[in-house]
């Protein structure tokens, strides 16, 4: 079975809470706990989840979060797919702009890398150029 709309919805707000997700295919139920390797995981209370999970690894789907350099390239390919470039240029500056405003000076440093490339791609597409 694969994962319907309702079940990628379920997994994309467990993942956003910090669960890691698993989609068992046989049955199509979603099994989730908290990250092991946080400093406050308490195995106990997911210890029957855990065990179900290891009993039978090759049977699930696991699901993780994008780290932000994903999530950042997501956004860049949406963008550079436009074809409208008033609105792709728009859209990436207004991103840019939260962005920036938002996050610490670490993430600031990725967000200029990813607008550099992005202000690449967007003079090959201009030009009609294939940029892959």
């Amino acid at each position: 079975m694969n994962p319907t709309e309702e079940h990628i919805k379920e997994i994309a707000e467990l993942l956003d809470c910090g669960e890691l997700c698993y989609f068992h295919e046989a049955t199509g139920t979603i099994e989730h706990h908290p990250d092991p390797n946080n400093e406050y995981f308490d195995p106990e209370p997911w210890q029957e989840t855990l065990d179900r999970i290891d009993a039978n690894w090759g049977e699930y789907l696991q699901f993780e979060k994008m780290d932000s350099n994903q999530s950042l390239r997501v956004m860049e390919d949406f963008a550079n797919s436009l074809t409208d470039e008033n609105f792709r240029t728009r859209l990436l500056t207004n991103f840019l702009t939260v962005n920036l405003s938002a996050n610490s000076s670490g993430r600031l440093t990725t967000l200029s890398t990813a607008r550099t490339g992005l202000t690449s791609k967007n003079k090959h597409i201009s030009t009609g150029c294939a940029n892959n």
